[in-house]
């Protein structure tokens, strides 16, 4: 259809060699922040990513419009294609040979590696990494190879639905009779999602969340507002604005550099002041998209600002030029060698080095030979490679996946797998939650036996889950209902400051619910991993050291007893306490047992020195217990089953692993405490006569 001359004016749309120094920058800061360079804002080059992506697309639909009359969404999709399908087609089958190479076929790393390829060539890797995922920093995602690929969905969702509103918003600007209305249509919008992006993220949850939450498949509001598209889009549609605005206005010489200086300010200051990651995107975010912003004003007109022209240098432009593919092959490089190099502080930085060498190959002989159609240029070519790029690959994950399901063919890993994937039943019975104990949202975690004397309690984090079978068995042969409640990542301990809100709920909402029952419970088991938490392994725990105390590991282990016994004290003598000693953790375990498709056994595989069994536990132990029983309360040295001052400490028993993950014991492993816990609870209930095995 006939529409009125709007192309953008010089430098609006066109290409510029600044633009690709902006690029250059950008993956400079995500590649630096994954290879763990101290410049703590990296992780916001995705913003900057997301700016100049609105202004350049649309400088492009402007520039056919201008040319045609009309904007080919069809035709621009194919063009999408053709650009970005084919180089992640190559990485992606490069990244799903390295993790057969690379990763243990036991545990879950092949399957979720295969699972994100897949989402990622079918432009939903955001939505997987936010359903399946804690959140983008944590551990779990940091491990997958293709977490980085959540950005380029977001961007290809943007790219979906952009042409489409263009249209529309410019139908509805010519209904108005006013051109100038699809700026600030597009400004409204733009605002829309800012508003919506910087209240989930600060936990605002609107009416009607768990329906939206679970429309969306999370009912986390920061991180629906880190991977969802509709919470991104402001940034994108920053960059649209301008590109619309610049239609129609030319910015002085004055104000372009003035422009361009604080963009690169604010920049730098985005860099290396932004650390947090907590509220992220929130309103830190607008930080990394109003400086991309004001360097892209800078461009716009001549000459160019001196800002504008530094980023124009050719070192920048050329590496630019291919920042699509280093961003594509920096991560996957990065998380492997963090998987073979353990520990090597410069594996990371090294591999993102290398990790140019692929990208710059990809854009020479992949990338730029389709993008620029110098081969198979026609309209039918277009189609095939782009459903050959996204098929592909696709097929490639989900026959990868399926090889992994069967263990590849292989009984041992079979065997090793199907022990360590059965979850223990306070997380299949819903019992692991953030509601605290009493409270109606937390699920009735009650198991009852016939002619019930009464109940007991397991409390704690993860490492009372895995205990979960074994309490309830020798609770039930005592004749007890087993009742348990326990929070993952929440040691139950008062303490001076929680982790986290959810946590000091859990913990005080927990006592208070014990304080006020009626009867009161027959006992109370406490289980924390306390050596996890104590080595830094799952979180600091200097913060519970009093101020003026030098941090060392003595004063963390009597930071720690000093939150037992204020825990202890809290609950009196309502209830006889058992508290569980930690059993030790191995944290290659059971991936150490087949660490590759092509390897048996790694040296001392789930084995601890008697030295460093001695190091890692000894003393927390004596602490611990001596200021238990000091207080009238039980020990249960749950770890002296696999540990001895002969020995050390070892992660089988019998020969047999018991360890699901390198923290927490197999549904096998943890019953063969049964005995204990029975004999544990008949101590303290005064039921002798049924205990089969007296503590250790």
């Amino acid at each position: 259809m006939a529409t009125p001359d709007t192309s953008p004016r010089p430098h609006a749309g066109d290409r510029r060699d600044d633009i690709q120094g902006v690029r250059a920058i950008a993956v400079l800061m995500v590649v630096s922040y994954h290879a763990g360079l101290p410049w703590p804002g990296g992780f916001t080059g995705p913003d900057v990513f997301f700016v100049v992506s609105g202004f350049v697309v649309t400088g492009m639909l402007l520039r056919e419009r201008r040319a045609t009359g009309r904007i080919a969404i069809v035709s621009f999709y194919l063009r999408r294609a053709r650009r970005l399908a084919p180089a992640l087609a190559v990485v992606s089958i490069a990244t799903l040979v390295m993790a057969m190479i690379v990763f243990s076929p036991i545990g879950t790393d092949q399957q979720v590696t295969a699972l994100a390829v897949a989402a990622a060539n079918t432009i939903r890797a955001n939505i997987y990494f936010l359903r399946q995922t804690g959140g983008y920093f944590q551990p779990a995602a940091q491990a997958n190879p293709f977490l980085h690929t959540w950005t380029l969905s977001v961007e290809e969702q943007f790219y979906l639905a952009f042409p489409i509103a263009l249209v529309a918003a410019w139908w509805v600007a010519r209904r108005w009779q006013a051109e100038r209305s699809t700026i600030a249509l597009f400004s409204v919008a733009c605002l829309a999602s800012l508003a919506a992006s910087i209240a989930l993220s600060y936990g605002y949850m609107p009416k009607g969340w768990t329906y939206i939450g679970r429309v969306i498949g999370s009912y986390d509001p920061l991180r629906v507002a880190f991977f969802f598209p509709a919470t991104r889009a402001w940034e994108f549609v920053a960059g649209v604005v301008l590109a619309l605005a610049a239609v129609q206005w030319t910015p002085g010489r004055a104000l372009r550099a003035s422009a361009a200086i604080a963009g690169a300010i604010l920049l730098v200051l985005t860099i290396v002041v932004v650390r947090s990651t907590e509220h992220f995107p929130g309103a830190i975010a607008t930080m990394p998209v109003i400086a991309t912003v004001g360097l892209l004003v800078g461009g716009l007109g001549s000459p160019a600002p001196l800002v504008n022209r530094l980023l124009s240098i050719k070192p920048l432009v050329w590496l630019g030029d291919r920042s699509y593919s280093w961003y594509l092959w920096h991560w996957p490089l990065v998380v492997y060698a963090r998987a073979l190099f353990v520990n090597v502080w410069a594996a990371p930085l090294v591999a993102a080095i290398v990790a140019l060498a692929p990208a710059a190959l990809s854009f020479r002989f992949v990338e730029e030979p389709i993008h620029r159609r110098r081969i198979w240029p026609s309209m039918r070519a277009t189609v095939a490679i782009a459903v050959v790029s996204v098929a592909a690959p696709f097929a490639c994950a989900v026959a990868f996946k399926a090889a992994v399901d069967r263990a590849w063919g292989d009984a041992q890993i079979a065997a090793i797998r199907e022990a360590a994937a059965t979850s223990h039943i306070d997380v299949t019975a819903a019992c692991a939650s953030q509601a605290p104990l009493g409270d109606p949202a937390r699920p009735d975690c009650v198991w009852d036996t016939p002619a019930s004397r009464g109940t007991v309690l397991l409390i704690g984090d993860s490492h009372a889950g895995h205990f979960s079978e074994a309490f309830i068995a020798a609770a039930h042969a005592l004749h007890y209902d087993a009742e348990i409640a326990t929070a993952g990542g929440c040691p139950f301990l008062q303490r001076p400051a929680y982790q986290a809100d959810w946590c000091g709920h859990v913990v005080e909402g927990g006592l208070a619910a014990m304080i006020r029952r009626e009867p009161a419970y027959d006992a109370i088991v406490i289980s924390n991993a306390t050596l996890g938490y104590l080595d830094s392994t799952l979180m600091p725990f200097a913060a519970d050291v009093p101020s003026g105390v030098p941090v060392t590991k003595a004063s963390t282990i009597d930071a720690w007893v000093t939150d037992l016994t204020r825990t202890l004290h809290t609950l009196g003598r309502l209830s006889s306490t058992i508290v569980v000693g930690d059993v030790p953790q191995f944290y290659q375990v059971p991936q150490c047992l087949r660490p590759t498709l092509f390897r048996g056994p790694v040296p001392d595989c789930g084995v601890w020195t008697p030295q460093w069994a001695a190091a890692m536990r000894t003393d927390i132990i004596v602490e611990e217990r001596a200021a238990v029983v000091a207080l009238g309360a039980t020990y249960l040295d749950a770890g002296a089953r696999m540990c001895s001052t002969e020995k050390g400490c070892s992660a089988f028993i019998d020969g047999r692993v018991a360890y699901r993950d390198g923290g927490h014991l197999s549904v096998w492993g943890g019953m063969t405490f049964e005995p204990d816990f029975r004999a544990a609870l008949a101590t303290v209930t005064g039921r002798h006569d049924a205990a089969s095995q007296m503590v250790q």
